[in-house]
């Protein structure tokens, strides 16, 4: 089974997770105190995923600067692959799609190019900036 060609979290059950593990993954969002997520995302729209909190730093350096945090998730996440699946949501019909951890090379080659990152739409308004921790 090719991690790359998961379409849901479903087609995993009942397999062998030989290469699989449980573990905390990072992104940045807006911090605000309204229904919904806000992340940081790429330019095509997928959120930012790191298994390094510190990752965030430079993303955090490449962005418009709101209101943020760093937020946690728990996922499967196959390292070889960088696929991985938030289990911090309602999973009971395996209908979960895939997401991908970015690693830091990634990262890097993103901060080289201008704009690479953004926030997700939804929110508008700036408040007062307050850098996230990244430890």
């Amino acid at each position: 089974m090719n991690p790359l060609e998961l379409k849901t979290l479903g087609e995993l059950f009942g397999r062998d997770l030989a290469g699989w593990q449980i573990i905390p993954c990072y992104f940045l969002e807006l911090d605000q105190h309204c229904m919904g997520t806000f992340p940081a995302t790429l330019q095509n729209g997928e959120i930012i995923f790191v298994l390094q909190k510190r990752l965030l730093g430079s993303v955090w350096g490449k962005i418009e600067r709101r209101r943020a945090k760093v937020s946690q998730r728990l996922v499967l996440n196959h390292n070889e692959s960088g696929v991985c699946f938030n289990l911090q949501f309602q999973i009971e019909k395996g209908d979960m799609e895939p997401l991908f951890v970015l690693t830091e090379e990634a990262i890097n080659s993103l901060c080289l190019t201008e704009g690479s990152f953004r926030w997700a739409p939804g929110l508008t308004g700036g408040g007062y900036v307050v850098d996230p921790s990244f430890t």
